[in-house]
């Protein structure tokens, strides 16, 4: 009963016509558009080909989850690697061609670099929350809102001077508000 975007991001990218190529901010179709362009000069014409290198973006995407839960948990389970992966809705909208898998691992990347930031105050894993968001703001740009606001609850309390936690938690109110 649905269309699905599918199609059109792939026929856009192997025939349609090209202009700009930079994605735009928070406007999804037309980033991924553009993304399936970059990718059918990669892959030619095929639908299938571009449909396995968007499940391979959403397979990074449980991947990164997948590090999350085992940075959280301090330990390396297989097992819920496959929980994530094997998970039906994960299963199926990471490995569409469209917006999901990209945004899944925006998301992955995100929590991935929150959680690895948090227990190890590593500022390469702030590399990775920024890379997340970046991606996932690309698609949706709401994206950014909800994933800053919950991290400074988060940061705020954490800080040394009280005026930088009032701030950060003054901003993560704004950021809901918002």
């Amino acid at each position: 009963h649905y269309p699905l975007d599918a199609f059109s991001y792939f026929w856009w990218g192997a025939w349609g016509p090209h202009g700009s190529l930079w994605p735009v901010l928070g406007q999804g179709d037309a980033t991924i558009m553009r993304f399936s362009v970059l990718l059918a000069y990669l892959t030619g014409p095929s639908y299938h080909a571009m449909k396995i290198v968007y499940s391979f973006i959403g397979l990074w995407g449980c991947f990164c989850f997948y590090r999350a839960a085992c940075h959280y948990l301090k330990s390396r389970k297989t097992w819920l690697l496959y929980i994530v992966g094997f998970t039906p809705s994960v299963l199926f909208w990471s490995s569409i061609l469209g917006k999901d898998p990209v945004i899944f691992l925006g998301a992955g990347l995100y929590t991935l670099g929150a959680v690895g930031w948090l227990r190890t105050s590593r500022m390469r894993y702030g590399f990775l929350l920024a890379c997340g968001v970046l991606i996932a703001i690309f698609v949706r740009e709401w994206y950014g809102v909800i994933m800053i606001a919950p991290l400074l609850f988060v940061v705020g309390p954490r800080l040394r001077h009280p005026i930088q936690r009032i701030l950060c938690v003054a901003a993560g109110v704004a950021g809901m508000v918002y």
